[in-house]
């Protein structure tokens, strides 16, 4: 809901005063949006087929993984978005440790609603909770490749010039 009225909020601005130095930047907040909600609605045709175990099928884990990494850059981006072109810490690092924060959000909430357990997403070290803590590496993984997507996707989004020419920036010879 937040990242939907910014994206009307942004977009109308940039209508209504003409200015469209962040047209990217929406586009690139747009297109998270719909992904992200995207799964929101296959995660609820695919919650039909759960067995209710905590050991999930390898598309459900895949899906699960991609749906934290998108959630956490969807969020990122939304701030990226809304400090465009500041200083580095705030437009490239804030916004990816914000992504971070949000994945590891989605985690803590998964972790209160399973009782302490996450689900499985396979066998082998990379699957297994490290020592006490019920995170495994696989887990740390999705939180900090939600902040590493976003941290690019911003810098690229930061450093090009904009591609848009302005009635203003066109001198003709007379």
């Amino acid at each position: 809901m937040l990242t939907t009225i910014g994206l009307i909020y942004g977009f109308t601005r940039m209508f209504g005063i003409g200015n469209y130095e962040k047209r990217r930047p929406l586009i690139a907040q747009l297109i998270s949006v719909v992904v992200f909600v995207s799964l929101c609605i296959l995660a609820c045709f695919t919650a039909f087929y759960r067995t209710g175990e905590i050991n999930i099928a390898p598309i459900s884990a895949f899906l699960m993984s991609v749906f934290f990494i998108v959630y956490g850059i969807t969020f990122g981006v939304y701030f990226g978005c809304m400090l465009f072109r500041k200083h580095k810490f705030l437009s490239i690092i804030l916004p990816s440790l914000i992504a971070v924060a949000t994945t590891v959000a989605m985690y803590v909430g998964e972790l209160v609603l399973m009782d302490g357990k996450l689900y499985i997403f396979g066998t082998g070290f990379l699957f297994t909770p490290i020592s006490e803590i019920p995170f495994s590496p696989w887990d740390f993984t999705v939180m900090l490749l939600s902040g590493v997507l976003t941290s690019i996707l911003l810098l690229l989004l930061n450093e090009q010039k904009a591609l848009i020419i302005q009635p203003h920036d066109i001198v003709t010879e007379s």
